[in-house]
């Protein structure tokens, strides 16, 4: 199916895309795969979605450096641990509709999400 070039909008929107598409191949992330469709959807989610997770991430990391009780503080570096490495998994990920399946407005829930996809017997979120 061939996208509608005919729209005003629509060659903004595929700058744009390409804007974030050449930004994520700078930044060491694989072009997307998929229809011209799906990749500008995807582009677009990945860019937020990627950017909320590292957030998340990045908060919780210092929230988690501040706390005094230490068998909480080590539970919950653990678990940073283990999504920062799930992250490094996800950035590799080049299927648009991937993407576009995973979209969410949350980066937790979507690192959770996905472990619990991967991690179906390991319940640690």
């Amino acid at each position: 199916m061939k996208a509608n070039t005919s729209d005003a909008g629509y060659g903004c929107l595929e700058r744009e895309t390409a804007a974030l598409a050449q930004k994520a191949a700078s930044a060491g992330l694989p072009y997307l795969c998929g229809t011209p469709e799906q990749i500008l959807c995807a582009e677009f989610i990945r860019a937020e979605l990627l950017e909320s997770a590292e957030a998340v991430l990045s908060n919780s990391w210092r929230q988690s450096s501040e706390l005094d009780e230490l068998p909480i503080k080590e539970h919950n570096l653990m678990v940073l641990h283990i999504l920062g490495q799930l992250l490094v998994q996800i950035r590799l990920e080049s299927s648009a509709a991937w993407w576009i399946a995973h979209r969410c407005d949350d980066g937790y829930l979507f690192l959770r999400t996905v472990y619990q996809e991967r991690n179906p017997q390991n319940p640690l979120l």
